[in-house]
């Protein structure tokens, strides 16, 4: 039967666009060119039923509708329905269009391709535009659609991103459907919006959001930032007074109803959203908390945090989620539930990759390295250990132990220290290994004599006196080969950088004596030649074998030596100029050798000298280049048992902690059990390590890193 079309366009207007006005556009071409018909467009939008949004998700480039089952009767649900299909209007061969990213408005989707094209698509009606770029489109560019509530058009926002010298500008341009043409709209170096944030806007009647953050102090204090279509300029809204201004810890969206922007943090173990219930044109918005969820499983907490988009279905009280490191996992959360369902596999492009690992902390970083070998081969990529450096937030340092030949990470818990509240404690808390690539066994571990840290790399000598650089969280380690034959027990070793070429060397110090007068060779490996060098011979020091360890501070190493009238000094070597130099003390500290140690603070990685007979901690606060050294005396024991004295003598290594004006030690458990002590102002506390019965534990500082060992820092 044929009827009249304005008739047919007055039935169809009342029909719900997806479920079936975009089923009728393959039963004919009339059909098809009806449903993209203007008229009927109008008309559908004024009089068809509310069409209830659905949820789309973008993975492997494509893009998926997936039905989400929140009934209270079954169990939580997601599942993937259908593709949407977008061909590439210049293959023969009707090929799929790889999308890297996708922006929702009002039916429409804004897509960027894997390479790098811009089009406007209707999934509904399968209509599209291909937007033609005023100058070429670049990978960090980020796009936003939006509309002119004045005129009721579509405009297209482009950001293009670049950096002039440390500096990011942010220089946008709009596309206007109704000229067909770009624009510039200006240009800013007040604020930024990293790659992640630009793929992550939420549209809001017809304006859009992203989080940014300030280019100048403070840098991690981040704000809404929002682009009005209207009057074609960035706004700088306020967050909820109480929510972090981290930006790993942010994400924006809006509700699955009716469209209001949502806010959700994580802090601590705690998940919060909030709702935009007003948003006035002075920037104010009124921020009312629609959900928390407390003491979230840390595991969850972590996919909460990075690259994350999310829904919030305001009647269920539930927040539906995915994230780029799971990228497989839905998320389902609520007051009192988390359900994770729906798995696949996600591509996503390097690039982008690198951008969002490069913000998260090493320590997260180490676990993904058992997730796929693709992960671990990225972990270990020099361009994400380069970006990770400078952008990934400051990492706390670990203590790390060595116990009978092996490496441990220890926690130690000063809580209520200072108010006698609680007892301090130390506890073994992982191993990191290390096997033999000689060895037929592959799980044979690796018995390690000595632990060197400098800036996120171990340098381990072995039971078979053999060298090792290793790099525990990313995995790598080099093996590195002697000048002659073998490596001798009794030599000094210790790791450091050239300042001037950011290389990492090895300094080999050969110990042919313990007593004056002694000739000292030294020689160097370069990781860029991979080689030994002698670069010279001393006679004016001793380094003692108790206190062979140095410290490493800024790339260079630092020893208590002898100078044969049974007198301390402080002996530094630079490596880059590959030279020894003689430091000040401080001026009351003993100078008897077997009085004094050498450490570092915790929190700034400060040297750090300790006196042993009337237990004192010097902290040097500045030093020159001359050798002049300003040293602060930060701690003093005033009551101090002689019974533990000896404990603080022999071979003793210890940790500073600065906030809680606390020395962690350990000694030689020769003389005790007690292996861990801490020392406070007005106390002595011991941890009991029964079965550690080393006869040289070594306390020292570890900060996780992804700093690779040949190209240096």
């Amino acid at each position: 039967m044929h009827l009249p079309e304005d008739l047919v366009v007055e039935i169809l207007s009342r029909v719900p666009a997806v479920s079936s006005l975009a089923r009728l556009r393959s039963t004919s071409k009339r059909w098809n060119t009806l449903v993209k018909d203007g008229r009927l467009v109008k008309k559908h939008s004024a009089y068809a039923p509310r069409q209830s949004p659905l949820v789309i998700m973008l993975f492997n480039f494509r893009v998926y509708l997936v039905s989400i089952n929140l009934n209270n009767n079954v169990a939580p649900s997601a599942k993937v329905k259908c593709q949407f299909s977008l061909k590439d209007p210049l293959s023969i061969f009707s090929k799929e269009i790889d999308i890297r990213s996708t922006f929702h408005l009002d039916g429409l989707l804004l897509c960027n391709t894997k390479d790098n094209r811009l089009v406007v698509w209707n999934p509904c009606s399968g209509e599209t535009r291909w937007i033609q770029p005023r100058y070429s489109y670049k990978e960090s560019d980020c796009y936003a659609l939006g509309y002119n509530n004045n005129t009721s058009c579509y405009k297209i926002l482009r950001i293009h991103r670049f950096f002039v010298g440390n500096i990011l500008h942010i220089e946008s341009e709009v596309y206007d459907f109704a000229s067909h043409s770009w624009r510039g709209v200006g240009e800013s170096t007040g604020w930024f919006i990293t790659q992640i944030s630009c793929r992550r806007g939420v549209c809001v009647k017809g304006n859009t959001y992203w989080l940014a953050g300030g280019q100048y102090e403070p840098r991690n204090d981040h704000f809404l930032l929002r682009f009005d279509f209207s009057s074609e300029r960035f706004q700088i809204l306020s967050l909820p007074a109480d929510a972090p201004r981290v930006y790993l810890n942010m994400a924006l969206s809006v509700t699955k109803d009716n469209q209001q922007l949502c806010l959700l943090t994580t802090q601590a173990l705690d998940i919060n959203v909030w709702m935009a219930t007003k948003i006035e044109s002075t920037g104010a918005i009124l921020w009312s908390k629609f959900l928390t969820v407390t003491g979230a499983d840390i595991r969850y907490h972590l996919q909460f945090n990075i690259g994350m988009s999310f829904l919030v279905d305001h009647e269920e009280k539930v927040v539906v989620s995915c994230n780029l490191v799971f990228p497989e996992i839905i998320h389902i959360v609520g007051e009192d539930k988390y359900i994770e369902s729906f798995s696949s596999t996600m591509h996503l492009p390097e690039d982008l990759v690198v951008e969002i690992l490069s913000r998260v902390p090493a320590v997260s970083l180490a676990r993904l390295r058992s997730t796929s070998k693709e992960w671990n081969a990225l972990i270990k990529y020099g361009r994400l250990a380069k970006k990770h450096s400078a952008y990934a937030p400051r990492q706390s340092s670990l203590v790390i132990m060595l116990i009978n030949f092996r490496v441990y990470i220890v926690s130690i818990n000063l809580h209520g220290i200072n108010n006698n509240k609680d007892v301090p404690s130390a506890k073994l808390t992982g191993q990191f290994s290390l096997k033999d690539p000689l060895s037929n066994n592959s799980s044979e571990e690796v018995g390690i004599c000595s632990v060197f840290h400098c800036n996120g790399l171990l340098l381990c000598t072995t039971k078979a006196n053999k060298l090792v650089v290793l790099n525990p969280c990313s995995g790598e380690k080099m093996w590195i080969k002697p000048r002659v034959i073998s490596y001798k027990e009794f030599n000094h070793y210790a790791l450091g950088y050239d300042n001037r070429s950011s290389c990492y060397k090895i300094l080999s110090v050969d110990r042919s004596s313990n007593r004056f007068p002694c000739q000292t060779e030294y020689q160097v490996y370069d990781f860029t030649s991979k080689s030994w060098r002698v670069v010279g011979e001393t006679g004016g020091f001793l380094i003692r074998r108790i206190q062979s360890l140095g410290i490493s501070v800024k790339g260079n190493t630092y020893w208590l030596a002898y100078n044969g009238q049974g007198r301390v000094i402080l002996l530094c070597y630079d490596f880059s100029t590959e030279r020894f130099q003689s430091l000040s003390l401080p001026k009351d500290a003993p100078r008897w050798y077997s009085d004094v140690a050498l450490s570092v603070t915790r929190e700034e990685q400060q040297l750090c000298m300790i006196a042993l007979r009337i237990p004192e901690v010097w902290i040097a606060t500045k030093m020159e280049s001359t050798g002049e050294i300003s040293w602060s005396k930060f701690l003093t024991v005033s009551k101090f048992d002689l019974h533990y004295h000896l404990r603080f003598c022999f071979g003793m290594t210890f940790l500073v902690d600065q906030e809680n004006k606390v020395v962690v030690s350990c000694h030689n458990s020769v003389f005790s059990d007690n292996i861990i002590q801490f020392l406070g102002k007005d106390k002595y506390i011991h941890e009991d390590q029964h079965d550690a019965k080393s006869p040289t534990p070594r306390l020292l500082t570890y900060v996780p890193s992804l700093v690779q060992i040949q190209q240096g820092i």
